[in-house]
């Protein structure tokens, strides 16, 4: 009986887990100012959407992962909301915050579709009690519960596009293009997100 509430304990956690932070996020393409040396030290993060608690959640995410690559990186949402954030706010701001660069990250689609999943679990080996007491034959026979378990989850395609661009000249010198599926809305996407981001910017050398 134990074995059982166990095995069914297994499956539940499981499907949590897998419902809980399901991403994925990849770059498609990136392209960078041909000469352009410079680093950013003092960036303005924008997360452009028009849900304010996916933007908070963004710019959040990045901006410390920004700050543990040494950038002093301020979160737009904590300037402006959405209906204040326009492009003579933002160039107003940074030269009074002496900001130098501003990165910022738009959705250009998104698409959902559904998905059946299924994937097996696999209980503990257990030995078998039909065969106990039998002159000690059968004591190390084991055995082990299998299930196998299927739901269906909407996955998220969403593209996006993150562009850097200098306070001085107001000219864009990095631009990339991403791709994020993931299956739930929890802001393991962001996270995922937010790498991606991250790691090509330190691997064009921006940071």
């Amino acid at each position: 009986m134990k074995s059982r509430i166990s095995l069914v304990l297994s499956a539940f956690l499981a499907i949590i887990l897998l419902l809980g932070g399901c991403s994925t996020s990849r770059m498609t393409s990136a392209w960078k100012q041909e000469g352009y040396t410079g680093k950013s030290v003092n960036m303005l993060v924008i997360g452009v959407t028009a849900r304010e608690t996916r933007r908070q959640i963004f710019e959040s995410v990045i901006t410390e992962k920004l700050k543990a690559r040494g950038v002093n990186a301020i979160p737009s949402y904590t300037v402006f909301t959405n209906e204040e954030l326009n492009r003579q706010a933002v160039i107003d701001y940074a030269k009074q915050e002496n900001i130098d660069s501003v990165i910022v990250t738009k959705v250009l689609d998104s698409e959902t579709y559904n998905q059946r999943v299924s994937y097996v679990t696999g209980g503990p080996s257990t030995r078998n009690p039909y065969y106990r007491g039998y002159n000690g034959w059968y004591n190390d026979y084991r055995y082990s519960q299998r299930s196998v378990v299927t739901y269906d989850t909407n996955i998220i395609l969403t593209n996006l596009e993150t562009n850097l661009y200098l306070l001085e000249g107001e000219s864009m010198v990095w631009s990339t293009l991403s791709e994020v599926e993931s299956s739930d809305n929890d802001g393991a996407d962001i996270d995922d997100l937010s790498n991606t981001i991250i790691n090509q910017m330190v691997s064009d050398e921006l940071i």
